[in-house]
């Protein structure tokens, strides 16, 4: 085994409808942007693998990241949206239920996903994954790195089109978080949250 860069990127700034932004329309104007600015961060990375969320905005995302690094996306289903239940938010009564459900189908591919790429390569070269998801995503898998009890509460509130930067070493054995939430590659106006 060796060395494995593991790049995880919220999706851009979307078109929000619903009451709790359920319906996704896609990136705004300025989601378009981050996605672009967020591919030219990335784009020195040496033979990287692309992956992204089945929902529309991280697909949107992963296909302008592509697009300046020369990289078709792969869909990977279980990078999907996390509920907000499952970091032990309150949330509204109406929802409670379908949020509960949602989350208990959602839990075993999480954990799933975790597994497969957070650990070593088993490749014999250093391999770079980048991988589009959203910000629960995120901070689940940041959760899970750093060994904080998930139910906790959210982390830290991921910027759209923020780079989380983890590396395993060898077996899996050593491993670092190289950087959390990175906006540098962003310009002010285009930093933000939702």
């Amino acid at each position: 085994m060796t060395t494995r860069y593991l790049h995880l990127v919220r999706h851009g700034q979307y078109i929000k409808e619903g009451e709790f932004g359920e319906i996704d329309k896609g990136l705004t104007t300025n989601g378009r942007r981050q996605a672009k600015w967020a591919g030219k961060a990335l784009r020195h990375l040496p033979s990287p693998v692309l992956y992204t969320s089945p929902r529309q905005r991280a697909m949107e995302t992963a296909a302008i990241i592509g697009e300046t690094i020369n990289l078709d996306p792969q869909v990977y289903p279980d990078l999907t949206e996390i509920p907000m239940i499952a970091f032990g938010e309150p949330i509204n009564e109406a929802t409670r239920a379908s949020e509960i459900s949602y989350w208990n189908e959602r839990r075993d591919g999480a954990q799933t996903t975790f597994s497969t790429f957070f650990q070593a390569s088993e490749n014999s070269q250093t391999e770079h994954v980048i991988l589009v998801c959203h910000g629960n995503v995120i901070r689940y898998f940041m959760c899970r790195f750093l060994g904080i009890d998930v139910g906790t509460g959210p982390l830290f509130e991921p910027r759209h089109c923020g780079i989380t930067t983890c590396v395993f070493f060898n077996d899996g054995s050593i491993k670092r978080l190289l950087s959390l939430n990175e906006v540098g590659h962003l310009p002010l106006k285009l930093r933000t949250l939702n």
